[in-house]
């Protein structure tokens, strides 16, 4: 995995990202703190361990294309992040599709001003033209 901007195609960031999807639900479902280090933990073992360089690297400060190796607590930092960043993603994306719902079904009446408990017991034609006008924007 390769830390930085720009870096977001890298081939060792889509293995990352794809062993974190791939432990995602584990994550999701740990009860408490010490099972989610579990799994950022096993994560990184994962990772590690298809890497032989340890695979966590970031550029040096001074600008070269120097690498450096990731400390293990920012490593698993990044591990717990990414992991949260995409939980907040798949929620993100239910909250889209529920909002999508409420809006394309269909509604209880069509033409709710029309309902009978909704009309004035006489209208005048000039209401009656306001009130289709209205209606027409239900269609």
């Amino acid at each position: 995995m390769v830390a930085g901007k720009k870096s977001f195609g890298h081939l060792g960031n889509r293995r990352f990202r794809h062993m974190a999807a791939l432990n995602l639900k584990r994550y999701y479902e740990g009860q408490s703190k010490l099972d989610k280090t579990a799994v950022v933990q096993q994560v990184l073992d994962a990772m590690r361990e298809a890497s032989p360089s340890g695979g966590f690297l970031k550029p040096d400060s001074s600008g070269q294309t120097v690498w450096l190796s990731v400390g293990e607590r920012e490593t698993k930092e990044k591990i717990g992040h990414c992991m949260r960043d995409m939980i907040a993603a798949m929620r993100e994306e239910e909250r889209r599709k529920e909002q999508f719902e409420i809006f394309t079904e269909s509604k209880c009446c069509d033409r709710p001003l029309l309902q009978q408990e909704n009309m004035p017991r006489e209208m005048t034609a000039e209401q009656r033209l306001v009130l289709r006008r209205l209606e027409s924007g239900y269609d």
